[in-house]
Parts: structure tokens; sequence; C-alpha cells
């Protein structure tokens, strides 16, 4: 669903002869929507570089600006290495351009704050599936009612609403909407946000990815894509020397029941800042992990890094 919301945003918004201003971090969810618009739209793009773990200067942003860009998109926080982008400044910088800022926040949703308001963010798309605890393929969109009729539906069909209408309603969020929705998703979805809301679970994900990054940073042989200076989601990316990122995946899961992801997680853009051309292990963090999976994970590559 994350995709499909993507084509809806980018498709529904941009033009020929339309500028866009996005990052190197950026997910395929981003990049492939793009790189069509630019082959069927003629729309250009800018690709703001990020720093070897992964962060955005936002002045780089502000350089690349130009009078016909009309959009800034940029993910809130990688996939791959968890650098969580100073969203407050680059809306900021947006406000003072003519263009809308459209934020990815699959990642960080469910896990950070995001004020749609204070961060000056125009559009917005989340997956359900991750953060927020949700079923696979559920996700959502936010569009600021400033730029709601600016965008078109890209999809158009029965709404079972104005059904006299020979084509799509332009009341949201049914301008978006033809067919029927995925109900069971969504009341899942629902489902999983209110359990968040009235659990008294804490949340120890963050501070034990921190742990985590720390003590696998002093291993032999094993490089973590980290800056524990900055603001990380609970995600810690690793390479180790010698290995295959889908080979040290596999021998954590047949070994030691450690269920990780491997290779370029389709963001093959950033890699190269990276320094990781093949891609990395990426250990990802949820509410429901403990002290003791982070010893484990840490005995597990420890026993990986040193056999070579």
């Amino acid at each position: 669903m994350e995709p499909m919301r993507f084509n809806i945003l980018l498709q529904g918004f941009l033009s020929s002869g339309d500028h866009v201003v996005t990052t190197q971090i950026e997910h395929n969810s981003v990049l492939r929507p793009l790189a069509w618009l630019k082959q069927s739209r003629n729309v250009a793009s800018t690709i703001v570089p990020c720093d070897q773990f992964g962060f955005i200067d936002p002045d780089e942003i502000r350089r690349a600006i130009q009078p016909q860009t009309r959009l800034i998109v940029i993910s809130h926080a990688s996939n791959v290495t968890g650098a969580l982008q100073d969203l407050s400044m680059i809306g900021a910088i947006v406000r003072d351009s003519p263009a809308k800022l459209l934020v990815d926040a699959a990642q960080s949703f469910g896990h950070f704050p995001i004020d749609v308001r204070k961060m000056n963010i125009d559009m917005l798309a989340a997956s359900g599936h991750k953060g927020a605890l949700g079923p696979l393929g559920t996700a959502f969109t936010f569009i600021d009612s400033t730029v709601g009729s600016e965008v078109a539906p890209l999809l158009h069909g029965g709404t079972g609403n104005q059904s006299e209408l020979p084509t799509m309603p332009q009341s949201m969020p049914w301008r978006h909407e033809a067919g029927n929705l995925n109900v069971p998703g969504i009341a899942g979805l629902m489902a999983a946000l209110q359990w968040r809301k009235s659990n008294s679970i804490a949340d120890q994900s963050t501070p034990l990815g921190n742990q985590l990054a720390e003590r696998l940073r002093v291993l032999p042989n094993v490089r973590v894509i980290r800056d524990q200076s900055r603001t990380h989601l609970p995600v810690v990316s690793i390479v180790i020397e010698g290995w295959e990122p889908t080979d040290v995946a596999s021998v954590l899961e047949s070994n030691f029941g450690i269920q990780v992801r491997a290779g370029l997680h389709c963001a093959p853009r950033i890699h190269k800042a990276i320094d990781a051309p093949q891609g990395t292990v990426r250990l990802s963090l949820g509410r429901f992990n403990t002290q003791p999976h982070i010893d484990l994970a840490v005995e597990a590559i420890t026993q990986i890094a040193t056999c070579q």
C-alpha cells in the first residue's frame, strides 16, 4: 500500500516541466515513481547527497531549490541506517519557497512524534505495519487542505458517494478512494493504534538500539553505520568484513533464530554514501524486544565476525 500512496501523491501532483528535490536516502517507493515521471512527463529531479551515516544537510536542500521546483520529497528517517532527519528545519526552508513538502514517514511513524503543522508538511505517507504495529499491506496518506485540489486522482471508479457524477468527487477522501477499501486491514490498523494508546508496556526499542550499536561497534571486523551523537530510529545496520550480508542473515536465522534484513533494503542510492555496495545487515528493534534479545544478537554476531 505504501508504494500506491506515493504514486497517488507524486503522479497526482506533478506535471510536465516540474522540478523535484529529493535525497540519496530515499526508498524505491519514491525513486521509481520519479523515474517514471521523468520518462513520461519530463519531470526533473535533483538528488541531494547524504553523509556517511545517512543524514541530510538541510542547507543542501535549500541550495537545490530552483524557480521551477514544485516539490521536496524526503524520508523522515532512513530505512537503512535509521538516521532521523531534521524535518523542522527542512520544513522552514520549504516554507520560504514556492515548493511543497512531501514526507515519507514509513520508518518513523509510531516511533517519533510528527506534527504536520509545526513541521510545515503538506503531504505525508506512512506504512501501517511498522512502528504502528498494524497489519501488513496497510498505509495512510495525509494531504493538507491547501493542496488537496492540486492532487489529481490516480484511480477512477466507484466510491459509493456522489454516484451521479461522471468523474471522481472533489471532496476528500473519496477523491482518491475508488473501489472497495481494505476494511479488515483498516480495522486491524485502528486496533493496533488503540492498543498502543492504552497499553502501559514501555517501549525500550530506542535505548536498546543504542546499546546494541555500542556493543557491536567494539567487535572485530564489524562496522556499525551509525553516528551515536545524533538521533536514530531503533535500527542498527552493520557490515561484517569478509561476509556477504545475505550470508550473515542466513546464519543468524538458521543458527540463532534471529531474523534480520540483508541487502540494499529497496534504497539503492544510499549505499554508495555509506560505502556498502553489497548492502548491509539491518537489525530492527520493536516494542517487544528485551535485554536478552540484545545479548543474543551480540553473541551471535561475535561468533560470525570472528569466524573468518
